[in-house]
């Protein structure tokens, strides 16, 4: 995400740890795998841009760690493109009053430019 001879971004957010349990919940000798765990890293992976990498907690089947840096490099990207949609309104709203402004002017010449009529009065035609 960064250029070359950009140097990274401070990470400024703390390690997320996501809870998804292990997927025993019903206590039974049967054994099941992690539900929500995969399709909380796929998510992770697959909808947010950049994509963010989960790795399992040690010690924790039922648990993801999203490093911090990752969080932050997603909110940057957030971030710019937020800007960059509020730069294309801006711009729009530029235009749409300049257009306005063209218009008054245009307006405004074409009405001066007009020539002006007297209207006499014939009293004289008694």
């Amino acid at each position: 995400f960064n250029l070359p001879d950009e140097p990274a971004p401070p990470t400024t957010t703390k390690d997320i740890v996501i809870i998804t349990g292990k997927g025993d919940g019903n206590k039974s000798d049967v054994l099941i795998k992690p539900v929500l765990l995969p399709v909380a890293r796929r998510m992770l992976i697959n909808e947010f841009v950049p994509p963010i990498y989960a790795t399992e907690v040690p010690d924790n089947a039922g648990a993801l760690k999203i490093a911090g840096a990752d969080v932050d490099r997603w909110h940057m990207n957030q971030n710019l493109k937020k800007n960059a949609r509020l730069l294309k309104v801006a711009s729009m709203l530029k235009t749409l009053s300049s257009v306005e402004r063209i218009q008054r002017s245009i307006q405004m010449a074409a009405s001066a430019a007009q020539p002006k009529t007297e209207v006499k009065n014939n009293d004289n035609d008694e």
